[in-house]
């Protein structure tokens, strides 16, 4: 068998089957993600272009969250439902891959950098999707709308009622910075979008302008009813210091907020919006624009790595509890993250970490082939 050079490797990167448009998307959210913990912005505002900077907070953890439930699709039969039969292998690796990116989760949250680490919770996302992977598309954008609109409500009230006495693990699912009445929905709708043709570029275009859509009629609405960022006037609804201390103002502000982090249906339908049109673009520009999109593809190819090498470069150029705040900084690390990985593109065929990952995760599966094997000699 002939060696692959590292030239060979870096020139054909990001061929089909490969969908390199994804691996845009996601270098996209991740790069977002290092803007919104190293740099400093203020909020967006639609009349004011100089404030668009400002976009990556909270839009780029989306973005990684709808991008999470398109990969679930693509590990479980991309296109083609999985019968029942599949379903334990399936079950099995989606619990492997989860449970190592909570460890590494785990690891970034030692690191004591003070942002709010997305992997743990990413991690459980990919056992908390098992149940759905089943379901069909439209059931899966029904169910996804349904707990948009309904979960803010719940997850505030149930809050309001016990959040002071709820435990770590009530805290980081429900009533963290990224609570599962808000991921949830962007999952299932990550994971309806996984089960079309995304090498279509009709696909592509429709995922554009429906994106575009909703997140345009979501923040119209939420700024028509005082819960959007870069208002004139804040009050209670835009406002994430506001202290609400009635059921009625928690409700309202639950479904109208759309503000980084809020919560709010409205910020799920306006940023999950958002994302599906980035996705769409990714997919359309990446196909005329391979070769050059090759380096920021490869750093989407590996976005644990990425994403934990980020805080440890903070760690260690800044110290524990400590951000730089800095915009030339910003860009000086993703000019490194995207080197970087160009490099491991051209050396490897997965990234270090993402390679522990598959590692543990074709452990798991050999493991239980094995076991059904056995008892059925």
């Amino acid at each position: 068998m002939t060696n692959v050079t590292p030239w060979q490797r870096l020139r054909d990167y990001g061929q089909p089957p490969r969908i390199m448009g994804l691996d845009v998307a996601r270098a996209l959210a991740v790069i977002g993600m290092v803007g919104a913990h190293v740099a400093t912005f203020g909020e967006v505002n639609i009349w004011e272009p100089e404030t668009y900077p400002g976009i990556v907070n909270g839009r780029s953890s989306i973005l990684f969250g709808v991008l999470a439930g398109i990969s679930i699709a693509i590990m479980t039969g991309r296109t083609s439902i999985p019968d029942r039969a599949s379903m334990p292998r399936y079950r099995l690796m989606l619990f492997a891959r989860g449970s190592m990116i909570f460890l590494f989760g785990l690891f970034c949250e030692l690191l004591t950098v003070p942002v709010a680490v997305i992997l743990t919770f990413y991690g459980i996302l990919y056992v908390i999707a098992i149940p759905f992977v089943r379901m069909s598309i439209p059931a899966l954008l029904v169910t996804a709308g349904v707990i948009a609109v309904f979960g803010p409500i719940w997850t505030d009230l149930l809050e309001y009622t016990v959040g002071d006495i709820a435990g770590p693990g009530a805290q980081l699912v429900l009533f963290g910075t990224y609570p599962l009445s808000v991921w949830l929905p962007l999952i299932l709708v990550g994971l309806a979008i996984g089960r079309l043709p995304l090498a279509d570029k009709g696909i592509a275009g429709v995922l554009v302008a429906f994106g575009a859509g909703i997140s345009v009629l979501a923040y119209s609405l939420s700024a028509a009813l005082g819960g959007a960022e870069g208002s004139q006037v804040h009050g209670p609804f835009n406002n994430p210091d506001a202290e609400l201390t009635e059921a009625g103002e928690l409700m309202t502000r639950s479904l109208v907020a759309s503000y980084p982090h809020s919560g709010g249906t409205l910020e799920t339908l306006g940023s999950g919006g958002f994302a599906v049109a980035v996705i769409g673009l990714c997919l359309l520009a990446a196909g005329p624009l391979r070769v050059p999109f090759i380096p920021i593809a490869a750093l989407g190819a590996m976005p644990l790595t990425a994403y934990t090498g980020h805080l440890v470069v903070i760690l260690l150029g800044w110290g524990p509890a400590a951000l730089p705040h800095d915009t030339a900084v910003w860009g000086w690390l993703t000019l490194g993250l995207v080197i970087g990985c160009t490099i491991l593109a051209a050396l490897f065929d997965r990234g270090p970490l993402e390679r522990v990952v598959k590692l543990v995760s074709d452990a798991a599966l050999g493991g239980y082939e094995k076991m059904v094997a056995a008892t059925t000699k």
